[in-house]
């Protein structure tokens, strides 16, 4: 299989690759998140297992070892996994947390109702410690004394006798210790160091002020304000250095931080550096000046799935991409990336197979051509939400119903009686304000609509004109599904069976469901750590699949095959969910992307390329990248002639190029199997990257030619839609093993490793 790559500088995701939290393990093991996911890492950095769990973005995460990690909720919880994310417990003691540290003391957090220790990280002993404010940074000083800082700004030492000390500096923001240095981090002043364990003090009246994050190891200083990029001292606070080279650009505006805070964690390991920020996880070698963006994933998933009447199957992946495929595997894009950051639900029209809607980002799309073409329909909402819901009989009835919310944040819906050319819209009765998460019709031609989190379901028996309210459940509702007569809702609470007189908790009491579907005289839902159920009037029986993955969609063929959307792609199933399939690879447009490093390259208009702009490198221009294929493929096109360097893994070869087609093949090459490091340089003349887009295709693997070293295949090999030179250049990787596509035997019903979701 190939995949295509084009070159792009490394653009994080945000609001979606926020890295807030981060762990070095004595084992080597990396613990981070990726916003509301764990990821752990056992290669420096180099892959991460993402683990589902579901209670939010951790406030904080300390890995003990592989398994063992403690991590705390945004509400200040504790829990525990003595296996990687696969179960979760509460730990007792602790509660309120806002701030943790891991050392010789082993694990020390705080709150604002004091500070506990626990050696082995579960059983946690109360400091009985009164501090003035909640900590908001804590550091152990050796084995003997615990130093922090807390929200008023005040910095102090506890003891291991539990003696409490107020220290000297104040207005202070964060902490860092290293043997007997105390290093502490002021608002609108430089940093304060004491080398006596806090008893003395002096300013580092030549480092940055504000400095947010900090780490030291003897003479070396790292620190971070809420904004700029990293600042270095090799000489103890001397002199510093500013290091931004090889971060990204800082997510502004709607997509940025809500408090303007982008770095928040640095930690100096051995032979590494790291941080921690918004925009993602990044680590450098001490000797080069240059941050890299470490291989984490922003939150693969396939929110939604929809079967064709011909048998193919939809798939919606993160970054806006839609895919068409069937069993033979013959996967395609039928929609450019659209509605950043992924389609939130995909719907073919009851009556015309041809007809879609898409969800995604905050617009309706649709294609009336089987996704040769798409267009938007002006739905009026401030906010579309994650559902839309067209007629039974659509468009032979032309009803069309989306979810939303107004400019003014009340949830409503949008409703269409021409098939979209009109909208009015319809403020939902009540007090909701979130997004509805699912809006249905019913056999009786009435549609049914769930109000973001809190419950509450309305009805409507005018095509959505007007609605009442129907019913408040006591928990969340994740999905709808009509039935005969009545509505299943599948809720954080378990399975409830609605009706216009009234609702009831039919099953699952206490569970979580994330979605739904009609099957086999039943229901089938996903229930978080046991993965699929059929439930009928006759109880639960349950499937046993994905029993560790977070389900997002189940959507049931006319023949009965299922497919499920999951965080690990689209998969599906021909004998009722007993064995499946690794159905579509693409779980994200940029899929498993591995970033190109640019340095000295221009942007360039160029009419015909997929965002308009192009970079543009002459003599002195790199481009770097470190990959995991077996083959490589270099696509691109040059401004005249040409000269550049391809160097993997040390060895050099210059190519001498007059190649203006763009898509042209430029170099081939085998590799042993495993991680690559490439550098392109420009040696004289032009070459085009387009920074805009990424993309892959499907194609069997090259053959050399003996003689030549020239690939067998020729012409070229991309397999999106033509693009009228979009391809300027590309890289394609061979051999990847992130995926695979055949049934499930009993050792792959735990597909990815340590990804079971934990508590809400």
């Amino acid at each position: 299989m190939w995949w295509i790559a084009y070159v792009a500088a490394a653009l994080a995701h945000s609001p979606h690759d926020v890295a807030s939290v981060l762990s070095l393990a004595p084992d080597g093991t990396v613990l981070t998140n990726d916003s509301n996911v764990l990821a752990a890492s056992s290669d420096d950095g180099h892959t991460f297992d993402m683990v589902t769990w579901a209670s939010g973005q951790p406030l904080c995460a300390i890995a003990l070892s592989a398994t063992d990690w403690l991590v705390a909720d945004p509400e200040g919880s504790l829990w525990s996994t003595g296996d990687a994310g696969a179960t979760w417990a509460t730990v007792s003691g602790p509660d309120g947390l806002t701030a943790c540290s891991e050392g010789p003391q082993g694990v020390v957090v705080g709150g604002p109702t004091g500070l506990w220790r626990g050696a082995d990280g579960e059983a946690f002993v109360d400091l009985a410690v009164e501090l003035e404010a909640a900590p908001v940074a804590l550091a152990q000083l050796g084995d003997d004394a615990l130093v922090g800082v807390d929200q008023a700004g005040g910095s102090f030492r506890v003891t291991s006798d539990g003696g409490l000390a107020f220290l000297e500096p104040r207005d202070a923001l964060s902490v860092a210790v290293d043997a007997d240095r105390v290093l502490i981090g002021r608002s609108g002043a430089p940093p304060i160091l004491s080398e006596d364990g806090g008893d003395t003090w002096w300013d580092l009246d030549a480092g940055p002020e504000s400095l947010r994050v900090l780490a030291i190891t003897g003479e070396e200083i790292l620190g971070a304000t809420a904004e700029e990029a990293v600042w270095w001292s090799g000489d103890l606070g001397g002199s510093w250095e500013l290091s931004s080279d090889g971060l990204d650009p800082l997510a502004e505006g709607a997509g940025g931080p809500g408090d303007g805070v982008h770095y928040f964690q640095l930690r100096i390991d051995g032979e590494r550096h790291w941080l921690g920020s918004f925009e993602g996880l990044y680590w450098r070698d001490p000797d080069d000046t240059r941050w890299r963006q470490g291989a984490l994933d922003t939150i693969p998933r396939v929110r939604t799935v929809a079967w064709l009447p011909d048998g193919e199957l939809l798939v919606g992946a993160y970054g806006g991409g839609v895919y068409r495929g069937g069993e033979d595997l013959d996967w395609h894009e039928v929609a450019a990336p659209i509605g950043w950051p992924w389609p939130k639900q995909i719907v073919v029209a009851p009556e015309d197979a041809d007809h879609w809607f898409v969800v995604s980002g905050s617009a309706l799309y649709f294609t009336e051509d089987a996704g040769q073409t798409w267009d938007t329909h002006p739905v009026l909402l401030g906010e579309a939400g994650d559902a839309v819901a067209p007629a039974p009989e659509f468009p032979l009835d032309s009803r069309l119903v989306v979810a939303g919310r107004t400019g003014e944040g009340e949830g409503a819906v949008a409703w269409s009686s021409d098939g979209g050319t009109s909208w009015t819209e319809s403020v939902l009765p009540g007090t909701c304000r979130q997004k509805p998460t699912d809006i249905v019709w019913t056999d009786d031609a009435g549609l049914w609509i769930a109000c973001g989190t809190d419950g509450q379901l309305h009805s409507s028996d005018d095509g959505g004109q007007s609605w009442s309210e129907a019913t408040v459940l006591d928990a969340q509702v994740e999905a709808l599904v009509p039935g005969e007569g009545v509505v299943w809702a599948a809720t954080r609470d378990g399975l409830w069976e609605v009706s216009s007189s009234g609702a009831s908790q039919v099953d699952f009491a206490g569970e979580t469901l994330t979605s739904g579907a009609l099957w086999d005289g039943g229901v089938l839902v996903a229930v978080v750590g046991r993965g699929l159920v059929h439930w009928s009037g006759a109880g639960a029986e349950a499937l046993g699949w994905p029993s560790g993955d977070f389900v997002e969609d189940i959507a049931v063929a006319d023949d009965g095959r299922l497919a499920v959307g999951l965080r690990s792609g689209a998969w599906w199933s021909a004998d009722d969910g007993q064995t499946w399939a690794l159905a579509c690879p693409y779980d994200r447009v940029d899929d498993q992307l591995q970033h190109w490093w640019l340095e000295s390259w221009a942007p360039t208009s160029v009419d015909d390329a997929m965002r308009g702009v192009v970079q543009a490198g002459e003599a002195g221009a790199t481009a770097e990248l470190t990959l995991d294929g077996e083959q490589l493929r270099l696509i691109g096109s040059t401004r005249g002639e040409a000269s550049v360097r391809v160097t993997v893994n040390g060895d050099a070869e210059e190519l001498a190029l007059d190649l203006p087609e763009p898509g042209s093949l430029l170099w081939a090459a085998d590799l042993d199997a495993g991680v690559h490091t490439v550098l392109l340089e420009v040696l004289s003349g032009t070459l085009l990257l387009d920074g805009a887009e990424r993309w892959r295709a499907d194609a069997p693997p090259f053959e050399l030619d003996e003689d030549t070293g020239a690939p067998g295949t020729s012409g070229r090999t991309c397999g999106c839609r033509d693009r009228s030179g979009a391809a300027l250049l590309a890289i394609l990787l061979v051999g990847w093993r992130r995926r695979r596509s055949k049934a499930l035997d009993d050792s792959d019903t735990q597909h990815r490793s340590g990804s079971s979701p934990g508590p809400r």
